[in-house]
Formats: structure tokens, sequence, C-alpha cells
């Protein structure tokens, strides 16, 4: 079963209400910008927050998540943003896919693929990640720019809590998530079992789990599994900086790698 589904992707705006959504997209649009991309491919695109941005800002986006149920969140938005102005009808458009094994109606051609949030960590095995990169270089073309970001582990080693609680006001009661993480070092897999617990003001309450296993990478691990997918690796930063001063505080790695 995939990740984020039923109440889950209802949930994932507010559980990520304080992720920097524009700052990152003013960030990838400079990239995007140097390399002159404008069609552009996001996997695991989540709720659309990254590609509602960037079609706002004139970028043709193909988004594509594994689970139904995000898809369904990203285009209840689209139609708000749609008909509210923000964003031009047909500039966006979000399927479900899966990154391992992109179907022929994604579209090839594109001149960037975006991979982010961590999200080609739900990709577990040495040959399910080369698979996924041969995919994606295949629907660049020749030129075209890869952006991922990734957790980084040498920080993920060190710094991870194996328990964490948050809670949410909402307007009809509190939202509260538990978080509990262990770690398999010698797949570099992170299990995370989230327990999440909706409480109303009228006294009801329920319950929901799901359980995400997500791998961590090394940089220079991750660059070989994009050399051999046939990319140049450009550079890896400290998330979204223009930093290459990674180092064991560094949570998230971005490395933009492009098709010759």
């Amino acid at each position: 079963m995939s990740a984020y589904q039923s109440v889950f992707a209802e949930l994932y705006d507010l559980f990520y209400e304080q992720k920097p959504y524009q700052q990152e997209v003013d960030f990838l649009h400079e990239k995007l910008a140097a390399y002159g991309a404008k069609n552009v491919l996001e996997l695991a695109c989540g709720t659309g927050n990254h590609a509602l941005r960037l079609a706002a800002l004139g970028y043709r986006i193909t988004a594509t998540d594994l689970s139904a149920d995000m898809i369904l969140q990203a285009r209840a938005k689209q139609q708000e943003w749609e008909r509210g102005g923000r964003l031009p009808v047909g500039m966006l458009s979000f399927m479900q896919a899966d990154m391992s094994e992109l179907p022929p109606q994604v579209g090839s051609n594109f001149d960037a693929a975006l991979c982010l949030f961590d999200s080609l960590g739900y990709v577990l095995t040495n040959a399910a990640i080369r698979k996924t990169l041969h995919g994606i270089y295949d629907k660049l073309k020749s030129g075209g720019i890869f952006i991922i970001e990734y957790w980084h582990g040498a920080t993920m080693a060190r710094h991870y809590e194996e328990a964490r609680i948050r809670r949410w006001q909402v307007p009809d009661g509190e939202v509260v998530r538990f978080s509990e993480t262990q770690l398999d070092y010698r797949t570099q897999i992170a299990e995370i079992r989230f327990t999440v617990h909706q409480i109303f003001n009228n006294g009801k309450a329920h319950s929901y789990t799901e359980t995400h296993r997500n791998r961590f990478f090394l940089v220079q691990e991750m660059c070989a599994f994009l050399e051999e997918a046939g990319f140049q690796v450009r550079e890896s930063l400290r998330g979204y900086s223009h930093s290459t001063a990674i180092d064991a505080d560094t949570w998230h790695v971005l490395t933009i790698a492009q098709k010759p």
C-alpha cells in the first residue's frame, strides 16, 4: 500500500503547514530558469504544493503521485486556484502513477524532472532505485535536468528521534500525531509508524495508523546511482540553498543532475 491514504492525505497539508513551499519554489524557479526548463515532470507530487506554485509562474507541469487520495486533494486545490485566477487553465495536470514504473501517458521529452521532499526514499532497494532513475532519465530530453531532494544518511543516523508528538488545533477540535521511528542501518531504511488521533469538540474521537518505510542516502551514493543511470551530476547542495557545505547537521540534500 502506498503512503498517505485516506485521512492521512486529507491531513497532509495540516501536517506540513509550516513547510516553506514558496521559498523552495523560488529556489527551484532559479535553477529551472538557469537551464531554460519550461516543461516539467514532478514525481511524488503529494497534494501539489510545489506544482501549483510552479505552474503559476508559467511552467507546464505534469505532476504524479502513487497515492490516488493525494491526487484527489491536489486536483481539488487546482480547481480552487483556477477559479480564483491564481493559475492559468491548462498549465498543470495531475495523474496517479508509480515513479518506478512511469506509464507512457505521462509523456516524455521533458526539460526537467523533480523528485522532492525525500520521496525517492520510498523506493527501497538498489535494484528499484536503478530502475526508477533509468525511467526518469528516459522521460527527459537531451540537456534536461533532474532535481532530487533526499534524506542525508549521516544526519539521520546522528539526530533521528525514536518518538515524537505534535498537536494541531483545528476548528472542530484537535489533531494529535505520534511518530515512532526505527532505523535499519544495514538497509539504510527508517521505519516510521504514524498514529493520528482526531479529537472532536463533540466528544467523539477517531484513530488511524500508517507505517512508512523510507531510505536515506549518502551524497556520493546518490551521485553514483545517478551516474550509473546516465546522468552527469552538476551540484549537490545543502537543502534549498546555494551552499555545498553538507555536514552531519544537513537533513536534506538537493542534487542536480543533467542528461547529456
